[in-house]
């Protein structure tokens, strides 16, 4: 059966090196999901497989090395969105490593539910983890960190801090000089002046249009009242 396979890692900036490792995986996940497609599997199987595969990368933000976030967590996510079963995803799941399998229970509790009741399409947080963990072993929270993820970590954290500083404004300090606040005033008193001639000039046109149109009205009525 003819089909496609579309894979991305994400976006964002990354070296020489890590962009050649990065298409090298996609060729593998690529090639490996081509394989399970021509051997019968369902395109919901293959995406989870691909998903898989990049989920074990730790070249992707996504299960293995995902970013930590500035709490110090690492949290990963996943969604499916079929013709069959309609669109499912987990998010906020701290410390597991193949979220995708967790919407893949998900995705079959749609398709095998026969109760009068919805399964639920959007699961988060701990409560997921609760309870898809009872249904599938596999699904359990491990250190999912690696020496790459925890290195662009303390990265980020030193740039955002160092430009918090530089930015910050003592309000003290900004209103000190005794000069800085009398040109401040100036400047304002300037803007409300050109402010104001300018809304002036402007009532002033809307209200010689509005002239203009009452002498056209006139004109035009008067030969027919006379």
């Amino acid at each position: 059966m003819p089909h496609i396979v579309a894979v991305h890692t994400g976006a964002g900036n990354c070296s020489l090196e890590t962009n050649k490792l990065l298409r090298a995986l996609c060729k593998r996940v690529c090639s490996d999901v081509s394989k399970l497609l021509a051997d019968g599997k369902s395109a919901n199987d293959a995406a989870v497989a691909a998903t898989i595969l990049l989920e074990d990368s730790p070249l992707t933000n996504a299960g293995l090395g995902s970013s930590i976030t500035d709490d110090k967590k690492t949290r990963t996510e996943a969604s499916i969105c079929s013709t069959l079963s309609g669109f499912h995803c987990a998010g906020d799941l701290e410390n597991i490593r193949h979220p995708i399998r967790m919407v893949e229970l998900m995705v079959n509790e749609t398709l095998e539910s026969t109760s009068k009741y919805i399964p639920p399409r959007i699961m988060v947080g701990q409560s997921a983890i609760d309870r898809y963990s009872k249904k599938d072993t596999v699904i359990c929270q491990t250190n999912i960190c690696t020496k790459r993820s925890i290195k662009m970590f303390y990265k980020a954290e030193k740039y955002f801090k160092s430009s918090a500083k530089r930015q910050k404004i003592d309000p003290k300090v900004a209103v000190k000089d005794p000069d800085d606040v009398k040109e401040a005033s100036q400047r304002l008193k300037g803007m409300k002046h050109f402010l104001s001639m300018k809304i002036k000039k402007m009532k002033e046109e809307l209200n010689l249009q509005m002239g203009l149109k009452i002498q056209l009205v006139l004109y035009v009525l008067t030969p027919m009242v006379t």
